[in-house]
C-alpha cells in the first residue's frame, strides 16, 4: 500500500530492481546502467524525426504516465530543449484507457476502436456523457491540471456512463481529448510566440486529435512521429 500511494517510491524501488536484474543477467556493473526519463525520451523521439531541426519549435509530450508526469512542454532551439511546463496530473490517457475497458476492449491496445467509434455518435447525446467528465481536468497556462477528479475515476465512470451508449461515451472521451488539447495548444503558441509543433506520448496517436490542433490558427506548423507511443522510447 505504502508503494502504491507513493509514485516516486515505486519509481525507485522498480528501477533498483531493474538494475539487479540487467546486472545479474547480462554480467555487467551497476554503477554502468543509466535510466533515461521518460518525457524527455519521448520529446527526444519526436524532435529528432521532424524536419525542424533548424528552426525554433515546441514540443508536446502527452501520454497515461511515464515517470512520474504525463505532459511535459519543451522549447527547443539549436537542439537545445528547455523544460518550460510539466504536470502529472493530466487524465486525458487515464479516462480514454478506462473507457476502452469499460466498453469491453483492451486497455493500452484498443483506444484506436474508441477514436473510431466517436464518429458514429450524435451530438446531442455526446454532450450528455461529456458532462460528467469536462470538469475532470482543465488548461491552466500550459499545463493539464486537475479540478473536479472523483479519487476512483473507474467507479465514478462506470457509475456515470451506465446508462449511455458505447458510440456516445467514445465521442465525449474524443471531445474532451481535442477540447483540452487545443486549448493546450493555443495557451502555448500564444505564451511563447512559437507556432511550429512536435507532438509525442502515447495520446499522440490520436489522429483527430492532431488533426484539431492542425487547425488551429496559431499553429503554422505541425509534425507527429511515426507513433509516439512506448515503443518508440528506445529511438
Amino acid at each position: 500500500d505504502e508503494v502504491l500511494k507513493n509514485t516516486q517510491l515505486e519509481i525507485d524501488l522498480f528501477r533498483k530492481e531493474q538494475s539487479r536484474l540487467l546486472s545479474s543477467h547480462l554480467g555487467v556493473d551497476k554503477k554502468k546502467i543509466e535510466f533515461l526519463d521518460h518525457h524527455t525520451c519521448h520529446a527526444y523521439y519526436a524532435y529528432y524525426g521532424s524536419p525542424y531541426r533548424v528552426s525554433d519549435c515546441i514540443v508536446v509530450t502527452l501520454d497515461g504516465i511515464g515517470d512520474g508526469r504525463n505532459q511535459t512542454v519543451w522549447k527547443v532551439s539549436n537542439d537545445k530543449f528547455e523544460l518550460i511546463a510539466e504536470s502529472s496530473e493530466n487524465d486525458i490517457g487515464r479516462i480514454y484507457k478506462l473507457a476502452t475497458l469499460l466498453l469491453g476492449m483492451r486497455p493500452d491496445e484498443h483506444e484506436f476502436k474508441v477514436m473510431g467509434l466517436a464518429a458514429y455518435a450524435k451530438k446531442s447525446h455526446v454532450e450528455k456523457a461529456f458532462k460528467v467528465i469536462e470538469d475532470i481536468c482543465v488548461v491552466e497556462g500550459m499545463r493539464i491540471v486537475s479540478k473536479e477528479r472523483p479519487e476512483d475515476l473507474y467507479t465514478y465512470l462506470k457509475k456515470c456512463w451506465e446508462s449511455h451508449r458505447f458510440d456516445n461515451i467514445a465521442g465525449a472521451v474524443q471531445e474532451l481529448t481535442e477540447q483540452i488539447a487545443t486549448k493546450l495548444v493555443r495557451n502555448i503558441a500564444i505564451q511563447t510566440g512559437v507556432s511550429r509543433f512536435v507532438l509525442s506520448g502515447g495520446i499522440a496517436m490520436n489522429v483527430k486529435m492532431n488533426k484539431a490542433i492542425s487547425e488551429i490558427d496559431e499553429v503554422r506548423e505541425i509534425f507527429v512521429c511515426g507513433s509516439g507511443g512506448d515503443e518508440s522510447l528506445s529511438i
